[in-house]
């Protein structure tokens, strides 16, 4: 403003005077404000400037972001800012100014919602510091380097949850029983009830109290779980947790399918390590990926997490085979190995039926795919126009291929659980429970 202001008053004072001396002179007077002002700017090296963010973040989830700036001198100071936040990290508005107090620290806030996994890193800050008569600036950037984990968005954290202390109440007897007394591993003894299987029955402790006595057993503790993870072609494509509104709006999916496996995943990791339970990982693609030990406790739900954070889609066809002798390799004892892929008809046919076998002589094998729900709602519709009833025709015969690969599975050896985003962690927690106090892990 205050350049402006000279500029006007330069432009027009000589036709006011009509004396080019004056001109000359306010052209120096200016020249030499200019000069001044840039001299008692300081040098943005001197302005203390800090990112304060999370060094690990979840996709999907808001996360505070703020900007501290530190005057250096005993003055106001005026100071521009730009951070060059890459766009995956979504920060509403990368720019701020400040007035800072003389020697004192001010703040910006701003949140970022990441949709993006894996490592971010942040580069240095552009600050521009502003003279005291406002005429000059004097920008540089600064080197604030940082790095952030972002990792995957894990919206069904409440149901997972919801389900471990469901499971684990049952099996403390605390509710309607279904685990105590179904697993192998002895707890307690008690009196006989009439619901009460007979082959339960302690015949020495029933002699020894001179009353039926019963034998009960808690759930087993310690069985492992594979999850291999199929980060092939068929798992880039993009799919929502929720059906649309409209059968007739085509729109793209907010995830690829990848990130709702990797949902179910760690879903029934939390569950299945809250259980006690060993829970391992193996991700692939054209060949064998990241794999992470079997391995129980809180702590490696962190491992896994870690691990997924880094899986992104490869655009080859999943090598089934491989991940399954991998699996093998790791895991001497029975196993049940999930498999988390894409129900597609040729991969199934072609490339993952003939490889279950190789599992299913000494593991419990089960697939589970996300089910585009957008594709399940159209083959439920009702046409109104030909090209919705094309539309309903391609639902039909996606959703008859689905049907067709998991009987084709079911035929060698696994157990499948097909469900849209939304419901395939539940499922999968439902399906594994069930395994689990029935006595098949």
């Amino acid at each position: 403003m205050a350049a402006l202001l000279l500029a006007v008053a330069v432009v027009l004072l000589p036709f006011n005077t009509g004396s080019t001396t004056v001109f000359v002179v306010l052209n120096l007077l200016i020249v030499v404000a200019a000069v001044v002002d840039w001299v008692l700017a300081p040098s943005p090296g001197r302005v203390g400037v800090a990112r304060e963010v999370d060094a690990v973040l979840r996709m999907e989830e808001g996360a505070a972001y703020r900007w501290t700036l530190q005057n250096p001198i005993g003055r106001r100071l005026r100071v521009d800012l730009a951070d060059a936040v890459p766009d995956s990290l979504r920060i509403g508005d990368r720019r701020a100014r400040l007035d800072l107090p003389a020697r004192g620290r001010r703040f910006a806030d701003r949140t970022v919602t990441p949709a993006r996994r894996g490592t971010i890193a942040l580069g240095a800050i552009t600050l521009r510091v502003h003279g005291p008569l406002r005429l000059m600036m004097r920008q540089a950037d600064v080197d604030v380097r940082d790095t952030v984990r972002v990792h995957p968005a894990f919206p069904s954290r409440d149901d997972a949850e919801l389900a471990l202390r469901n499971a684990l109440r049952e099996a403390e007897g605390l509710r309607t029983i279904r685990l105590r007394g179904q697993g192998t591993d002895f707890e307690s003894l008690r009196e006989y009830t009439p619901d009460d299987e007979s082959r339960r029955i302690d015949w020495a402790a029933t002699a020894r109290a001179l009353k039926p006595i019963v034998r009960t057993y808690r759930a087993e503790r310690n069985q492992r779980i594979l999850i291999l993870l199929d980060s092939g072609r068929t798992m880039a494509g993009r799919m929502g947790r929720e059906e649309v509104a409209d059968v007739d709006e085509v729109r793209e999916g907010v995830a690829p399918r990848l990130e709702h496996a990797m949902d179910a995943a760690m879903a029934l990791t939390r569950v299945a390590t809250g259980m006690g339970d060993r829970v391992g990982l193996v991700t692939f693609s054209g060949g064998v990926g990241a794999s992470v030990p079997a391995r129980t406790g809180t702590a490696q739900m962190t491992r896994i997490v870690q691990t997924l954070a880094d899986v992104q889609v490869d655009l080859v066809e999943p090598d089934y085979r491989a991940a399954f002798v991998e699996a093998l390799v790791r895991n001497q004892r029975r196993a049940l190995v999930v498999v988390l892929t894409d129900l597609a008809a040729a991969p199934v046919a072609e490339s993952l039926a003939p490889a279950v076998p190789l599992l299913s002589q000494r593991h419990l094998v089960l697939v589970a795919s996300p089910a585009d729900p957008t594709v399940r709602q159209w083959a439920g519709a009702a046409p109104t126009d030909p090209a919705g009833a094309y539309r309903m025709a391609a639902a039909l015969r996606s959703e008859a291929d689905r049907r067709r690969s998991a009987r084709l599975l079911g035929k060698v050896g696994a157990q499948v659980v097909d469900a849209t985003p939304d419901l395939l962690p539940v499922r999968l927690i439902d399906t594994y429970l069930d395994l689990k106090s029935a006595g098949r892990l």
